[in-house]
């Protein structure tokens, strides 16, 4: 007969670098962990630019704990927000209940089911690629022209 099983992100929050590629999630359960587990997730906008949020490639899944396992690992996807802001973010949620799990089994989830994904602009693409190579100044004036090139050629499309 099994226990109870509690299943929770490790943490709240990944901040991560756009341009990134990927960031890892650790997801773990408490309890009784001697049987094999399922359970889902999805992704939620909250601030990408909604064209870059669609070309995420996975927006939901699943978490496969095997018998024995406190925890599992997966990447998630950093988009590329190339928009004019500081950054972008979205939020992975565990589904209420699990997909796959024994009839003999309790299980509910923990107090870290939302994890939230934040992707930090770096200097360069922030500014639109002035001060590329990063250590070339960027002043005032090549700020507000890129302002203004970046608002007529991208956020009128970002936007939409």
């Amino acid at each position: 007969d099994h226990g109870l099983t509690a299943v929770e992100f490790t943490q709240d929050e990944v901040v991560a670098s756009e341009g990134a590629g990927s960031v890892p999630v650790v997801v773990r359960r408490a309890g009784d962990t001697n049987f094999r587990l399922e359970w889902g997730w999805k992704i939620q906008n909250v601030s990408v630019a909604p064209r870059f949020f669609q070309q995420l490639m996975e927006k939901e899944g699943t978490f496969v704990f095997e018998d024995g396992g406190a925890s599992t690992t997966m990447q998630v996807e950093v988009p590329f927000d190339p928009t004019w802001n500081a950054e972008a973010a979205f939020s992975i949620q565990l589904d209420p209940k699990p997909k796959s799990v024994p009839s003999n089994v309790k299980v509910m989830l923990g107090g870290q089911s939302i994890l939230n994904v934040y992707s930090i602009n770096g200097k360069q693409n922030f500014f639109l690629g002035i001060g590329d190579p990063p250590d070339i100044e960027v002043t005032v004036r090549d700020m507000v022209l890129a302002f203004w090139k970046h608002n007529y050629n991208e956020l009128q499309f970002a936007t939409k």
